[in-house]
């Protein structure tokens, strides 16, 4: 292990995270994991720029998010922007939402079903007695 790789334990638990968003099953938001930059660094990292810490912490994510989605088959979606190499420069300072589908096309699916889903539950039926023009 080097000085910029994070703990094993908050390796494994983003791991776990992305497991249950992969099954659509995460609390956060279903096929949604939440993570935090504290789980991408090492406990005992020193740096003096902040911004380099933050850019550390992409490197990582990236690491972890291309060796998942090659083990199980999937893709990862951070902000609007499928996982790639502008990972490696991007500062996650607090936290991110990462996204977790199988292609493009179902995932947006996925999200126009549950709007339409979502806005019929939402409607009230339409009394009987209610003239239509």
């Amino acid at each position: 292990m080097s000085e910029f790789t994070p703990d094993i334990s908050d390796t494994l638990f983003i791991w776990s995270m992305l497991e249950k968003a992969k099954e659509g099953t995460n609390p956060y938001g279903e096929n949604v994991a939440e993570v935090y930059v504290k789980h991408l660094l090492p406990h005992k990292l020193e740096a003096s720029n902040p911004h380099d810490v933050w850019k550390l912490a992409g490197r990582n994510l990236h690491t972890v998010l291309n060796n998942f989605c090659t083990l199980n088959g999937v893709k990862a979606n951070i902000n609007g922007q499928e996982v790639g190499d502008w990972l490696d420069n991007f500062e996650i300072m607090h936290k991110c939402d990462v996204l977790i589908y199988k292609s493009q096309s179902e995932a947006i699916v996925k999200k126009v079903l549950s709007k339409l889903i979502i806005s019929k539950v939402k409607q009230k039926p339409r009394s009987k007695n209610v003239r239509r023009r």
